[in-house]
C-alpha cells in the first residue's frame, strides 16, 4: 500500500506481552474458555507453543508462524491449514482493544461467542466500549450486531475463539504509555 503524507507506520515489535493459557468467562458462554492474552507484536509461534503446552491447538497457523505477529495475523485475517476446521484469526478473537483515529480507545467484545467460525451463526453480536485517551475512563458502551453473520465478515471483519483452540484476548492489552 502506498504511503501518503497522512500515513502512519506503527512498529509493534515491542508489544510482546503474553500469558500462558488461562480459562476465562466470555459474555454469553456457559463455561470457561481457554484463552491467551497477547499483544500485537507477539510472534505467532509463541502463542502456538503456549497452546500446545496446555494441551490445546492454536487455530491460526500461517506458514509464517515463526516470523509473523499476532497483530499482523488479525489485520490480514490469517488462517493457515487449521482454518478449515477452526476458522481464521478473526474467528478466534474473544475481544480486542485498539486506539482510534481520535486518540481514544475502543474495546470490542464478542458476545454469545459460538466458539467457532463466525459465519456459522445467524447473528454475531459485539459490545463496543469507548474509553477516553487514558484507556481507563469508560465514556460509553453500545451494542452492534449483524443480521447475517456471514455478511459481517465482509462488512466489518473483526471477531473471536474456537472450541479447541485458545483465543487471543487482545482486549486485555495493557495500554501503552507515552
Amino acid at each position: 500500500m502506498p504511503l501518503t503524507w497522512q500515513s502512519a507506520v506503527i512498529n509493534t515489535e515491542k508489544l510482546e506481552a503474553m500469558s500462558e493459557v488461562e480459562w476465562v468467562d466470555l459474555p454469553g458462554v456457559a463455561h470457561k474458555v481457554p484463552t491467551v492474552y497477547s499483544e500485537a507484536g507477539v510472534v505467532t509461534q509463541r502463542v502456538a507453543d503456549a497452546a500446545e503446552r496446555a494441551g490445546h491447538v492454536f487455530a491460526v497457523d500461517p506458514t509464517s508462524a515463526e516470523a509473523s505477529c499476532i497483530g499482523g495475523n488479525i489485520a490480514m485475517n490469517a488462517g493457515g491449514k487449521k482454518a478449515v476446521l477452526w476458522g481464521t484469526a478473526l474467528d478466534n478473537l474473544a475481544s480486542w482493544k485498539m486506539v482510534t483515529p481520535q486518540a481514544t480507545w475502543l474495546e470490542v467484545v464478542r458476545l454469545d461467542h459460538n466458539l467457532g467460525k463466525i459465519h456459522d451463526v445467524e447473528v454475531a453480536r459485539f459490545e463496543l466500549r469507548h474509553f477516553d485517551a487514558s484507556g481507563k475512563k469508560l465514556q460509553r458502551t453500545e451494542r452492534w450486531r449483524s443480521r447475517a453473520a456471514s455478511s459481517a465478515r465482509k462488512a466489518w471483519a473483526r471477531t473471536s475463539p474456537t472450541s479447541s483452540s485458545p483465543a487471543c484476548r487482545a482486549s486485555r492489552r495493557k495500554a501503552a504509555t507515552a
